[in-house]
């Protein structure tokens, strides 16, 4: 038996196991009780397996729909907010309600008290003397 675990292999190994039990029924008389078991699982196994597709394909579809759905309902709570924006005013406090912020006024900033005094520039004495311009510097 394959060590893989799929589906398919699984699946093929027993098919290739029921073919090889029945050319060599006559050489194994107490395996016919194994074989009838093994077949029965087969094929509720192979049955089991369809319903788990048509359940996913099912699972996809349902899906795509919820997707569409909400899709839906979004535009229309969008184009419901926007309704009650228009109607009850965009400065009404009562639009909260509906999930929206009313327009408010902003609050003014308060100015600044007075801007910095410049420093005044620092002077240098006439005992340090300033190095010439043309000089290379260090």
């Amino acid at each position: 038996m394959p060590n893989t675990g799929s589906y398919p292999a699984v699946i093929h190994d027993w098919q290739l196991l029921l073919a090889a039990s029945a050319e060599h029924a006559a050489r194994m008389p107490g395996a016919e009780d194994l074989r009838q078991e093994l077949e029965q699982l087969l094929a509720a196994t192979i049955a089991l397996k369809a319903s788990q597709d048509s359940a996913k394909a099912a699972r996809q579809s349902r899906t795509q729909e919820l997707k569409g759905m909400l899709d839906r309902g979004r535009e229309l709570a969008m184009r419901l907010r926007g309704m009650a924006k228009a109607r009850i005013g965009p400065k009404n406090e009562q639009i909260s309600q509906f999930g929206v912020a009313p327009l408010r006024q902003r609050s003014r900033r308060a100015k600044a008290a007075q801007p910095p005094q410049p420093i005044p520039p620092v002077q240098l004495s006439a005992a340090v003397p300033a190095p010439p311009s043309d000089a290379p510097r260090p």
